[in-house]
């Protein structure tokens, strides 16, 4: 019974990001905050167990070393949302660059919602 609604919670997810992408609308949300992004899942839980454990110096070496970004007040689009990570696009000097965060990040500061219809 649990799969089951994991499964059509997922599934619904990936149903509406795929409506909007293809009505060339975008899911953009603006993050709020003290919630940071990195360049790989290694980097983001070695940030977060670092910052548990009162590491300073290792929370600045990955920020200063640019494996992670704060992203507080940057626009972001969500690629992939799981139950402990998410996948999303930021722009950050110009460019857009693709970042792992905790899902919290995308539910602390969720896009504008959309009215999507689906036809069963």
């Amino acid at each position: 019974m649990v799969r089951c609604l994991v499964s059509t919670v997922l599934v619904m997810f990936g149903v509406s990001a795929s409506l909007a992408a293809e009505a060339g609308g975008e899911l953009k949300g603006v993050f709020i905050g003290d919630h940071v992004g990195c360049k790989s899942k290694d980097d983001l839980f070695s940030y977060y167990q670092a910052k548990q454990d009162g590491d300073r110096v290792e929370v600045g070496k990955l920020l200063a070393q640019r494996k992670c970004l704060t992203l507080a007040g940057r626009t972001y689009v969500p690629l992939r949302v799981g139950f402990v990570t998410a996948y999303v696009r930021v722009t950050y000097q110009g460019k857009d660059i693709k970042l792992w965060t905790r899902s919290a990040a995308v539910v602390d500061s969720p896009p504008p919602a959309r009215e999507t219809h689906f036809n069963f």
